[in-house]
C-alpha cells in the first residue's frame, strides 16, 4: 500500500509530524511519503492519504484546507487519515501536567489528541 502524508506547516512543526508519520509507516514496511500541499502531486498513484495541518485561530491552514476540496473526489474514494497540530489548552493535561489523549472514533478511523507527543503503541493505535 502507498500513503501519501500531506502537510500544511506555519513553523515547521506540523511537517515534523508528518514526516514521523511517513516514516513509522515506511518502518512497518509500507510504502510513504511526506510532502507539504504544494508539492502533493498526482493523487492517483497513492492507496492512502494522511493530511495534516498547523491549526491558528482554531482553523486549518488555508492551504490544507484548499487541498482537500480541491481532492475531494479522490480522498472520498480511499482510506484518509486527519490531523491537526496546535495549542490545545490546559484540558489536555492532568493536574500533574501528564499527557491525557482524547480519541475520536470515526467510522473506521480513530484520530487522538494530546498535549504531547506519543507513540503510536501509547495512544492505542
Amino acid at each position: 500500500m502507498s500513503t501519501l502524508v500531506v502537510y500544511a506547516s506555519k513553523h515547521g512543526a506540523t511537517q515534523g509530524i508528518a514526516e514521523r508519520i511517513a516514516s513509522t509507516l515506511n518502518e512497518t514496511g509500507q510504502e510513504a511519503k511526506a510532502r507539504p500541499v504544494e508539492a502533493a502531486g498526482d493523487l492517483t498513484c497513492y492507496d492512502a492519504f494522511v493530511v495534516g495541518s498547523a491549526v491558528y485561530g482554531a482553523h486549518w491552514q488555508k492551504e490544507a484546507s484548499a487541498f482537500v476540496q480541491r481532492n475531494r473526489a479522490v480522498l472520498a474514494s480511499k482510506p484518509v487519515w486527519l490531523f491537526s497540530s496546535g495549542p490545545l489548552g490546559t484540558e489536555a493535561t492532568d493536574a500533574q501536567g501528564c499527557c491525557r489523549p482524547r480519541c475520536l472514533h470515526t467510522r473506521r478511523q480513530r484520530s487522538v489528541t494530546t498535549s504531547r507527543q506519543l507513540s503510536m503503541t501509547t495512544a492505542g493505535l
